[in-house]
């Protein structure tokens, strides 16, 4: 399949003070839905470009997220986006996978994973990229 390019710097960069004093850079990764329950798009994470595949999960009622290569081999397959947990976490060993924290950020609070109409640019939850940390 072949791969429709992307910015390969999304916009939304920005950094954080940790509380050891240290700055981390964060990237708001732009996500288009357009009210679609599956869509795919090439992104740039950690200097290398992945597919990135969504789709709602009517049944769990929240996103589900594959990760490929741009060869096309299935990386991660059916990680739940949920606010505060990294897609990542438990594949820290993979160096297929970027490495950092991709997660879902709750921009107004709710307190609730992304429903359908939720996630995206302009949206109440974005995706967030941090590289480097694990």
């Amino acid at each position: 399949m072949p791969f429709e390019e992307g910015p390969a710097d999304p916009p939304g960069v920005g950094a954080i003070l940790t509380s050891g004093g240290s700055e981390v850079t964060f990237r708001f990764i732009p996500t288009a839905s357009s009210g679609s329950t599956h869509y795919k798009q090439t992104t740039t994470l950690g200097g290398r470009r992945f597919l990135l595949s969504f789709s709602w999960n009517q049944r769990r009622s929240v996103w589900a997220l594959d990760i490929s290569n741009t060869a096309g081999d299935l990386l991660l397959a059916g990680a739940s986006l949920v606010p505060g947990a990294s897609v990542l976490a438990g594949h820290l060993h993979d160096d297929r996978l970027p490495q950092g924290v991709l997660t879902v950020l709750d921009s107004q609070g709710r307190g609730s994973a992304p429903g359908v109409q939720d996630m995206g640019r302009n949206r109440p939850f974005q995706l967030l990229w941090i590289p480097g940390v694990v």
